[in-house]
């Protein structure tokens, strides 16, 4: 996490952003947050969507699932998190992954991002049984200076909203926004672009707003 982190914080400068708004999506949102807790002085600002920020509650999710999917959708969340051998994963993104999102067609439009993704199976579990052990991200959330906008679907079960709200809790109350999204799941650019898409921009111009004339 720490090298995705410096990795970002190394592409910005490549592209000469000088004080980048950088968005973290999902699990890019553990990144986003890490790069700005490790690096307080680069960022001139980050959005953190649909993410827990790096935070891991099993428990939640699992009952997550199951209030949008019923039991079955909660058993085999419960199997995914237990299995070490990645077998039941298929299974996951039969039942599960078409609860990412409230809104018509993403079933199908699911089954299809599913089969364009690269996926190593091999590196994934190998980050969750090494990375995530010796390193939790919410460890140097104090460090983070910068203005920070959390974008949560209510009804999310990958990140789960009382999650996503204690993230918050643990940013400098000053300079953090928590924006809930009624009605939005995991895709919440997806299920509340009204919502969402607003949130951003406004934020955005904040922070450029904010910063000194050169």
């Amino acid at each position: 996490m720490r090298t995705w982190a410096d990795d970002l914080r190394r592409l910005c400068d490549a592209l000469g952003l000088h004080k980048p708004v950088v968005l973290g999506s999902s699990f890019g949102g553990n990144v986003a947050r890490t790069y700005a807790a490790l690096f307080p002085g680069h960022p001139g600002g980050v959005i953190l969507a649909n993410t827990t920020g790096g935070h891991q509650d099993q428990q939640r999710v699992i009952e997550a699932f199951g209030r949008l999917g019923g039991p079955e959708a909660a058993a085999v969340a419960q199997h995914t998190y237990a299995d070490e051998t990645g077998d039941n994963q298929a299974e996951f993104n039969r039942v599960c992954y078409p609860l990412y999102s409230s809104t018509p067609g993403w079933a199908e439009e699911s089954r299809q991002f599913a089969a364009r993704m690269i996926k190593s199976m091999d590196v994934g579990l190998h980050y969750y049984s090494h990375e995530v052990p010796s390193f939790d991200p919410w460890s140097v959330i104090g460090a983070v200076r910068c203005p920070v906008l959390v974008l949560a679907g209510e009804d999310d079960p990958v990140c789960p909203l009382p999650v996503v709200e204690e993230l918050a809790s643990q940013l400098p109350a000053e300079t953090t926004r928590l924006v809930r999204l009624p009605g939005a799941r995991h895709t919440i650019f997806r299920d509340r672009p009204d919502l969402a898409f607003p949130a951003v921009k406004s934020f955005v111009s904040q922070v450029r707003g904010s910063e000194p004339a050169s």
